[in-house]
């Protein structure tokens, strides 16, 4: 696990960011259609974080739910989806 600060909060992740919100997790997930890029982690988190903040959250959501259906989920999303089939 990696050490990922943000705004002097500080995470453990296994995989690189994962979002400190929905806006933020799905940004990071999908960094290419929302252009986000930056040479470590925890710069891609804060490109993520300032990303989101410029969307109202309800269009956001609606946006990737009704007419842009073409992204990955964020990954704790996956990784929750994943364990409740094992579950199952």
């Amino acid at each position: 696990m990696s050490p990922i600060s943000r705004e002097g909060h500080t995470e453990l992740v296994a995989a690189g960011p994962c979002g400190r919100t929905f806006e933020d997790a799905f940004i990071l997930a999908n960094a290419g259609m929302f252009g986000v890029s930056g040479a470590t982690a925890d710069e891609r988190a804060v490109a993520a974080g300032k990303l989101a903040k410029k969307h109202k959250k309800s269009t956001f959501a609606l946006t990737y739910a009704i007419s842009n259906t073409e992204w990955t989920p964020p990954r704790y999303l996956a990784d929750g989806l994943k364990s409740r089939s094992l579950r199952c």
